[in-house]
């Protein structure tokens, strides 16, 4: 009996060394993996980070754009309205300053909406949706009653 006690007992601790070295490289992939994953999702919301600022610096100098094309649109109404007949400019003067208050309006909520946090951007570019389509839409209505006016003089 005493001569497989020494063998077991070297067994036992054979066995147990294996198990502690096993357990050991688990725990050494899992700190492994987590350290990997944390790394990765920085890496991902940095990158979502960038995109969204680029994506919104790319919507800002679209509205910024705009805006201009509508000062240019506004200026040509403007020498228009001067080599119209009288009514026909008083008329369309009322009409650009009706669009230049529209313009202002958007101006402003663009520079909210570049003033703002990222929660508040989705809101606010809603709004400056809205106020681009009702510029656009005063533009146009300011042309045709233009229109209507000049024909019919």
């Amino acid at each position: 009996m005493k001569k497989m006690t020494l063998p077991i007992f070297l067994a036992i601790l054979m066995f147990a060394a294996g198990c502690n070295s096993q357990n050991q490289s688990i725990q050494e992939r899992t700190e492994t993996s987590a350290e990997d994953v944390k790394q990765k999702a920085e890496e991902a919301w940095e990158t979502g980070f960038d995109y969204t600022q680029e994506q919104q610096q790319k919507y800002q100098k679209e509205i910024q754009t705009q805006l201009d094309d509508f000062d240019n649109r506004i200026e040509e109404l403007r020498s228009e309205a001067e080599n119209a007949g009288e009514e026909a400019e008083i008329a369309l003067n009322e009409q650009i300053e009706t669009l230049e208050q529209k313009r202002e309006e958007a101006e402003q909520s663009l520079e909210t909406l570049t003033s703002s946090g990222d929660e508040a951007w989705k809101e606010l570019k809603g709004g400056l949706d809205k106020a681009i389509g009702d510029l656009q839409q005063s533009y146009e209505r300011a042309i045709t009653e233009f229109d209507d006016r000049v024909r019919s003089n």
